[in-house]
């Protein structure tokens, strides 16, 4: 006969994608409807108990994330290489879990990130397009003055905007 494995508690690593648009951002908010609140339903629907989940950042209302990263604890026994197919089974169409893998007992999504990104679209052409709606701003007023928005961007990359966003005692990296 074997023994019956008790399940320990691990820490899951996710990297998530979900689309904005019917979303009141990120972090759970009483009768709204957020992305962590979809994700931690899901989780509660397997461990049968509520887990909070902590992510790298949070994002406004209609906000979309290609890769946001967060992380979990579970005292389960399935693998954390598992929980994307897991949690996918149980979440929204604008939700989706690109990966899920296992991390230290001490790292954390928000405090152990490197770096993140952003990224902003302007769409120019005169009429909007359907397939880049979601995802564009739509300027079409007059053509953009490429040097002014360079002349505008330049403190960001000498790193004084850049500064609210590194935890206090790291180094801000200056792109070169």
């Amino acid at each position: 006969m074997f023994a019956a494995q008790s399940p320990s508690t691990q820490r899951v690593a996710l990297v998530i994608q979900y689309l904005g648009t019917r979303f009141h951002g990120w972090q759970r908010q009483p009768n709204q409807r957020t992305v962590q609140e979809e994700i931690e339903t899901a989780l509660r629907s397997v461990l049968n108990r509520s887990v909070v989940i902590h992510a790298a950042g949070r994002t406004d209302t209609g906000v979309h994330a290609a890769a946001q990263v967060a992380h979990f604890d579970a005292e389960t026994l399935i693998p954390a290489h598992r929980w994307a197919d897991v949690l996918n089974s149980r979440l929204p169409d604008d939700v989706l879990i690109r990966a899920s893998a296992p991390v230290g007992p001490t790292w954390h999504a928000r405090f152990s990130a490197s770096w993140r990104r952003y990224r902003y679209t302007l769409f120019t052409d005169a009429r909007p397009n359907l397939f880049v709606t979601p995802f564009a701003w739509h300027y079409y007023y007059e053509p953009l003055d490429e040097r002014s928005i360079q002349a505008a961007l330049d403190p960001w990359w000498v790193g004084i905007i850049w500064q609210r966003f590194i935890e206090p005692g790291r180094a801000v990296p200056i792109p070169g």
